[in-house]
């Protein structure tokens, strides 16, 4: 019965659970950016207040 609630719930209001990103388009563009620039994965990752690694797999995320 657990299953069909939720179900139920995203019919109507058409979102879909979860955690949210950590980071938007805009900002892995703008690491790549600063990444082709020769800054360092772990200085753009403080930037923009994430660790490396989840600077790293949203890059790899992004670019799939």
């Amino acid at each position: 019965m657990t299953a069909v609630v939720p179900a139920a719930g995203r019919g109507r209001s058409g979102r879909v659970g979860g955690r949210p990103r950590a980071l938007t388009s805009e900002q892995i563009a703008d690491a790549r950016i600063l990444l082709g620039a020769g800054q360092t994965r772990t200085a753009v990752a403080a930037k923009l207040r994430v660790s490396r690694w989840t600077l790293s797999r949203a890059l790899d995320t992004a670019s799939r």
